[in-house]
């Protein structure tokens, strides 16, 4: 069993709450479910404009937000404006060294994890996975394209 090496920091120097979307990073895969009491729908709109109109149709209901793969740093600064989520929080998503932690906020929790999983060549993977619980939402982010939350 090989194991895979990635650089998972930031260049020395780069300033704090920087978003260095690491070199090789998945494209993002959305899936949108929105709930409530008589309620569920899903969807996976391919983009942030898409993604906005899920939103707004569902309005008012509890939404869950999952996104495999970290390549765009567009939807992950959206999120930062959508969610009013820090820059430094979102930074911490993309720069995926980080150990295993919960942090609470004003308007969210923050809990970053790790997943141990076989990539498609047998090496031992160890991806970092974001989980944002706020008023009305989960968003979870994986660093990789995998279906660890799926049933």
């Amino acid at each position: 069993m090989k194991k895979k090496h990635r650089l998972r920091r930031t260049p020395p120097g780069t300033a704090p709450g920087m978003f260095v979307i690491p070199e090789g990073a998945a494209a993002p895969v959305i899936t949108a479910c929105s709930c409530g009491e008589d309620f569920f729908r899903e969807a996976s709109p391919p983009g942030i404009k898409e993604l906005e109109e899920f939103l707004a149709a569902n309005a008012g209901r509890l939404h869950w937000i999952d996104v495999q793969g970290i390549g765009s740093r567009e939807l992950i600064e959206w999120f930062g404006q959508h969610f009013g989520i820090h820059p430094l929080v979102l930074a911490d998503v993309v720069n995926t060294g980080q150990r295993p932690k919960a942090e609470e906020y004003d308007r969210y929790f923050f809990l970053v994890s790790r997943m141990l999983h076989f990539g498609g060549d047998g090496a031992l993977l160890n991806d970092q996975v974001s989980v944002f619980l706020g008023a009305g939402y989960v968003i979870s982010i994986h660093e990789g394209r995998h279906e660890v939350l799926n049933p």
